[in-house]
């Protein structure tokens, strides 16, 4: 199982900083522009680190364009030949990489949620672009946002094609880290929903994460580190998935005026706003030792 470090940001990042970020994980999942020139500056700050694992996931946040229009399939899978073909021309064919195929269209623009059988079918064709550019490279679905009843239901609606890699995330429902969602008797009984609707295809955890600041209940810092420890040594690393997605880089400055939401979504980083790291990021190097 790979520890990667979520940074939802499309722009080229630098060598310090992925120097940084190896000291605690083995690589990052990291957010595609449709910008032809900024997704190639970002491929190229990858490149002199060859052992650090990339996620590259294309048309994230709710599947719509800079114009907020959704995605049309004919220009997603050009999108995809389009980053294959730079990763290519600058000499990862044989480096192992994943590309996820989309962001948790169960909550993304209605054109996605309504229609997951034409968004599996779409993943089928991505599939084959991929492998046509290099047998190391992963093809990984379209992410669903939770193990809940429904991101499940969407799951099994978009009727993935042998072949599939499945990419999911996971957010607790409570303070406890054994809250269970709805419908299940245990978070382990989510998983084992998720394994029957995978049959036996790669399971890649692309995002999961606790916050300090939520709407019913807070954690310290502290409380935050012992739950990912718990995650990748005493969890996900018994459920055989590839890669398990630390949501996310950066927690960032909030006031009391915020709505929770925002409060909640500023407080999950690894690095507090001033770029000092939390102790959650050093227990995940411990929990991989």
């Amino acid at each position: 199982m790979r520890p990667l470090l979520c940074i939802p940001d499309p722009k080229p990042i630098a060598a310090a900083l992925i120097d940084q970020v190896k000291s605690f994980f083995k690589g990052a999942r990291v957010d595609v522009s449709e910008n032809h020139d900024v997704a190639t500056e970002q491929l190229r700050s990858f490149l002199p680190f060859p052992d650090f694992f990339l996620i590259l996931l294309l048309f994230g946040g709710r599947m719509t364009r800079e114009s907020k229009e959704p995605w049309e399939p004919k220009d997603m899978l050009d999108a995809v030949r389009d980053e294959c073909q730079k990763l290519f021309d600058l000499g990862f064919a044989g480096r192992e990489i994943a590309l996820e195929i989309g962001n948790e269209p169960d909550l993304g623009h209605k054109r996605f949620k309504e229609n997951p059988e034409e968004l599996g079918g779409l993943y089928k064709e991505a599939i084959g672009v991929v492998k046509s550019f290099s047998a190391s490279w992963h093809c990984l679905s379209p992410s669903i946002s939770n193990l809940d009843e429904d991101s499940l239901d969407y799951l099994r609606r978009m009727a993935l094609p042998v072949g599939s890699e499945i990419a999911f995330h996971r957010y607790p429902p409570g303070k406890g880290f054994w809250s269970r969602h709805r419908g299940f008797a245990d978070r382990a009984a989510e998983v084992r929903a998720l394994k029957r609707l995978a049959n036996g295809a790669p399971l890649w955890c692309t995002e999961l994460g606790w916050a300090e600041l939520n709407p019913r209940y807070t954690l310290t810092e502290e409380e935050v580190a012992e739950r990912i420890k718990q995650e990748v040594r005493y969890f996900w690393r018994e459920q055989n998935v590839e890669a398990l997605c630390l949501y996310q880089m950066n927690s960032s400055a909030w006031k009391e005026s915020d709505s929770g939401d925002h409060r909640r979504l500023s407080t999950y980083g690894a690095r507090r706003p001033d770029g000092t790291w939390k102790p959650w990021a050093t227990a995940v190097k411990e929990a991989c030792a």
